[in-house]
């Protein structure tokens, strides 16, 4: 192929990705949980207004190549400067399409969290439903898609005891000096999540085709989740950070934080 059928390749590849949804990946979605579709669909509707400037920017663009490459004095110079700029293109499409999805996972984790900080049978269920939409799979089998519900219903019930139980500021907190409070029940809770989140799921227990059951993988998957080092450091960081900003409000408010449900719930949890 010459350069130039490989520039204008180039070119329509990334017009292609930016402008138009692939078949592979509407073929994907198949495979998805409804929590999942539900967040990608919001994350393209949000998107559209930069979608539609990077799309023109890549119509700009080839229509430019178009142009320099009709030319019989184009120098090698400048077929380096298009071919280049193309590759640019190229990037910026995979890099928005990464960041797409990254948004859409940080949303439907987002939604998640969200029914935790709601009190009583309304975030328990509301929890109990989410986790259900998340690990239900349509496109699976009625066996497997009665596990995953099954899985998602008790992941749900679970993660929100843990969420209500260990993150509210409990009377411990008076009696045990906050330099170890806070680092023990942070490591408690995160380690608890973990093990609930890894454990309480189908493909934990699958081997790596995905098709035969192994416990021994699966232990070793929760143990791992559990033990993490990087995410207990992150753990006991937010959970400080979170209980440095529950203790300063309420000195601003002069008590109307730990006074109020809503409050104490919205900062740190309970």
């Amino acid at each position: 192929m010459s350069r130039e059928g490989l520039e204008s390749v180039s070119s329509e590849h990334a017009r292609g990705q930016a402008c138009s949804e692939p078949v592979a990946g509407r073929a994907a979605r198949a495979a998805e949980s409804p929590l999942a579709m539900a967040s990608e669909q919001v994350t393209s509707v949000l998107s559209v207004p930069f979608d539609a400037v990077l799309c023109w920017k890549l119509i700009e663009d080839s229509k430019q190549a178009s142009r320099a490459l009709s030319r019989k004095d184009v120098t090698e110079a400048e077929r380096n400067t298009l071919r280049q700029k193309l590759a640019d293109d190229v990037r910026l499409v995979e890099t928005a399409s990464h960041l797409r999805q990254k948004t859409a996972e940080c949303l439907k984790e987002g939604v998640k969290t969200a029914a935790h900080f709601l009190r009583g049978k309304g975030g328990l269920w509301g929890a109990v439903g989410l986790y259900v939409l998340d690990e239900w799979k349509p496109g699976d089998t009625p066996q497997v898609q009665a596990c995953d519900v099954a899985f998602g219903a008790a992941k749900g019930a679970a993660m929100q005891a843990i969420f209500r139980h260990g993150g509210h500021v409990d009377p411990c907190m008076r009696l045990v000096p906050a330099a170890v409070n806070v680092p023990l029940r942070a490591t408690a809770i995160g380690a608890a999540a973990r093990i609930t989140s890894a454990g309480l799921a189908r493909s934990t227990w699958l081997d790596t085709t995905g098709t035969r059951m192994d416990a021994g993988h699966g232990v070793q998957a929760v143990a791992s989740a559990a033990l993490n080092p990087v995410a207990l450091c992150v753990d006991v960081a937010t959970f400080g950070a979170s209980a440095g900003l529950a203790k300063g409000l309420n000195k601003l408010t002069d008590g109307a934080m730990s006074s109020s449900p809503l409050l104490a719930t919205v900062t740190i949890g309970g």
